[in-house]
């Protein structure tokens, strides 16, 4: 469903009518995720996140990194995102505490992109 407040909508009739069905969704950014998971749904794809990382994928092996570094360094930044968005799931209305956390965050992901970096000049 491409209308994120019919996709949302769809999904409240889904959890009120088949409480243990297993809802698959698509969503456009964070804040329809944490509407998503709101509704209890767990099965969450961020339609642009995941179109970002392919993209990026694509960028870096056409800079002349080998698929499988590509592959780690985009793996390594999901897992990042995820645990990120897991962690702000539980503060999602506290603007400061986001705030923060995004500032955690883009220090963390700093970090692992300078240890990858240090790793690939080493090998």
């Amino acid at each position: 469903i491409d209308d994120v407040e019919a996709s949302v909508r769809t999904a409240e009739l889904l959890r009120d009518h088949f409480p243990h069905l297993v809802v698959f969704a698509r969503a456009r950014n964070r804040q329809h995720a944490y509407a998503l998971r709101g509704l209890g749904i767990t099965r969450i794809v961020r339609e642009t996140f995941a179109a970002s990382l392919e993209l990026t994928g694509q960028v870096l092996e056409a800079l002349g990194e080998d698929t499988a570094s590509a592959r780690a360094s985009i793996e390594r930044f999901r897992a990042h995102d995820e645990a990120l968005l897991e962690e702000s799931w539980e503060h999602r209305h506290d603007l400061e505490h986001l705030r923060n956390a995004a500032a955690r965050g883009r220090e963390e992901l700093e970090r692992l992109f300078d240890e990858d970096a240090r790793e690939k000049r080493s090998a």
